[in-house]
């Protein structure tokens, strides 16, 4: 349970969307990094993020890092999508990096939230 409820570095997150198709899909588990600055700072173009966006938290990849008012700052997209995210993701949003995934072992938390949120709609563009 402590697990699940991210108390340890790692953290297992059911993907909800398909936007990360073929790495990963919806129902999916993706388990994830928790990380410090220091290794917020060691980030690289291909490396698979959580970050938080208002009130969503996404998975998607690094295409790009840019130096935006000497703040360093991620161009993301969805392996799915056909286009990057509509904007900068700066280092006090990430949360952390994907380790590895388990397939459909994520199905029954995805059919909480839809069940708790019927009409949720997410700002990120979510697969073609």
């Amino acid at each position: 349970g402590l697990f699940v409820a991210g108390f340890f570095k790692y953290q297992p997150i059911a993907v909800l969307t398909s936007s990360m198709v073929p790495t990963f899909t919806r129902g999916d588990v993706v388990v994830i990094n928790k990380l410090s600055d220091v290794e917020k700072s060691e980030l690289k173009k291909g490396d698979i993020i959580q970050y938080k966006r208002k009130d969503t938290m996404v998975i998607h990849r690094i295409i790009d890092i840019v130096d935006d008012n000497d703040e360093r700052g991620y161009i993301l997209q969805g392996d799915n999508n056909n286009s990057e995210d509509p904007f900068i993701v700066y280092d006090n949003q990430v949360v952390g990096k994907e380790v590895f995934s388990i397939p459909k072992l994520g199905y029954p938390s995805v059919w909480l939230s839809e069940f708790l949120h019927p009409n949720q709609e997410v700002e990120v563009e979510v697969g073609r």
